[in-house]
């Protein structure tokens, strides 16, 4: 400004023009390039709030993501103060690792934890992208959980193919689990194997306690698919007979069919 503004000031009085006309002249388009600076800076600024609310926001939705179902992150978008606990229709999903007890006995501490994070991390690859949920991981248990759909307005129809997607996609995680193990038999020569049970039926899903807060499901099916787990053939899946109906249709699954 300082450049530009001192030689035109010497042009415009060689002209005959007042003095005042130049100052004032100058004054103005000093403020206004001053003010302009100002209103850029400020843009400027609000441009790169914007950008960094946004990129936290989009964690902090991929963190709530992580920790709960997309139907209870839905709601706390929208402004929710809290989760309500809710009863639900589910297909629950309990793995437990056989022979990681007897490695246990065998193996430091260290290389334990790094087993049990590589199968599991491999578990939730086969997980992702399911519309499944894992709940939790108790030692060397692996829980996950399908939403089944509600009794709402749709028609039965498309329910009933709602209801078999989810149990196609239960039933194909724990295949992909069991293929999961035998991999890491081979390329480490451990020798696990897997027991699941699985099963259909209602329970209550929530959020509870207020420190450290976690999403649970609690209820008969829970219990259920404990009892199918430990009871179960290691390296295979056993179903409850109302996760079978909803898959086939009704029988009798007492035969050995």
């Amino acid at each position: 400004a300082v450049l530009l503004g001192v030689p035109t000031m010497l042009f415009i009085h060689r002209q005959g023009i007042p003095v005042a006309s130049i100052s004032y002249t100058c004054a103005f388009s000093f403020i206004s390039v001053y003010v302009g600076s100002i209103v850029m800076l400020h843009t400027r600024q609000y441009w790169m709030r914007d950008l960094f609310y946004k990129a936290e926001l989009a964690q902090l939705q991929e963190v709530l993501f992580d920790l709960l179902p997309p139907f209870y992150v839905s709601q706390l978008i929208r402004g929710c103060s809290s989760i309500p606990v809710a009863k639900c229709r589910v297909v629950v999903l309990q793995l437990d690792l056989v022979g990681f007890t007897a490695m246990s006995k065998s193996e430091g501490h260290i290389k334990l934890a790094g087993i049990i994070h590589a199968v599991f991390s491999d578990f939730d690859l086969h997980v992702m992208g399911k519309d499944l949920f894992k709940i939790d991981t108790i030692g060397d248990c692996y829980i996950v959980v399908g939403w089944l759909p509600a009794n709402t307005g749709d028609l039965q129809e498309e329910r009933r193919i709602k209801e078999l997607n989810v149990c196609s996609a239960v039933l194909g995680a724990a295949e992909s689990m069991l293929q999961s193990i035998e991999k890491h038999n081979a390329t480490h020569g451990y020798n696990l194997s897997a027991r699941i049970g699985v099963t259909l039926g209602d329970a209550v899903a929530g959020v509870q306690g207020g420190l450290q807060p976690r999403f649970c499901v609690l209820g008969e099916s829970m219990i259920r698919v404990a009892d199918l787990e430990h009871s179960g053939v290691s390296g295979a899946v056993h179903c409850s007979s109302e996760f079978l109906d909803c898959m086939f249709g009704c029988c009798d699954w007492t035969l050995p069919h």
